[in-house]
């Protein structure tokens, strides 16, 4: 079997569509992140290392390697105690204490104790983890929906999550069924109901039942055409 590639970026989903206001703004004073009013007036002296914007009322700030978050009010509202943290979505933080993750809730309490090694925001109301060097799901209920089993995993997206197991990669719902069955070498994440595929080295875009819908060619590939057509 050829080796096959996951095509997406396992955490990291861009976080800046859910980024708001708060009515402060970032700011930098040489190396140095601070905040201030919609007037300019400054609430939060520069004196962070690094500051996110704000995200569902939080904005996350790193002095000495470590993180916090800051409220709506420029308040040091959880302390910087983390060595990694993430955006609150559905009133939940992942952040990782110690060599663990876990989840905290907006006053900074464990709601899942850190015991994974990997930890991601909430999509979809559901969050991807990673215990004992497998990856599975947790929902917003906090129940592991779907357990820690698989070699390599990514966020859900359009309800579907793409996964690698026992050598193979297969998309799965959110109650762990196979969508479909192909041989993928190379998947991406699903957008608008469709996703791009490669099999046996052709791209083709496919719907949620891995019907192909048509083949697919990137700008490069689009590129090269046009310079053959050109001699």
């Amino acid at each position: 079997m050829k080796k096959f590639v996951i095509f997406s970026v396992l955490l990291m989903v861009s976080f800046s569509v859910f980024a708001q206001s708060g009515g402060l703004v970032r700011f930098y004073d040489q190396t140095k992140v601070g905040y201030k009013n919609v007037d300019g007036a400054v609430v939060v002296a520069a004196q962070y290392d690094a500051g996110s914007d704000f995200i569902n009322g939080f904005a996350i700030v790193i002095k000495d390697n470590l993180r916090g978050y800051l409220n709506e009010k420029g308040e040091l509202q959880i302390p910087l105690i983390y060595r990694d943290a993430n955006p609150f979505l559905n009133g939940y933080a992942s952040v990782k204490f110690g060599d663990k993750y876990g989840f905290i809730n907006v006053i900074g309490n464990w709601v899942i104790e850190p015991i994974y090694e990997e930890a991601y925001s909430f999509q979809e109301n559901i969050a991807l983890v990673k215990k004992n060097g497998k990856y599975g799901f947790v929902n917003d209920q906090l129940k592991e929906i779907i357990a820690p089993l698989y070699e390599m995993a990514t966020p859900f997206s359009d309800g579907l999550a793409l996964i690698k197991h026992n050598g193979k990669a297969v998309y799965i719902d959110k109650q762990g069924r196979a969508a479909f069955i192909k041989e993928l070498e190379i998947a991406g994440l699903f957008h608008n109901g469709e996703a791009e595929i490669t099999i046996k080295g052709k791209k083709y875009i496919v719907n949620k039942k891995g019907k192909i819908l048509r083949e697919s060619q990137d700008f490069e590939d689009n590129e090269d055409q046009e310079k053959e057509r050109r001699n």
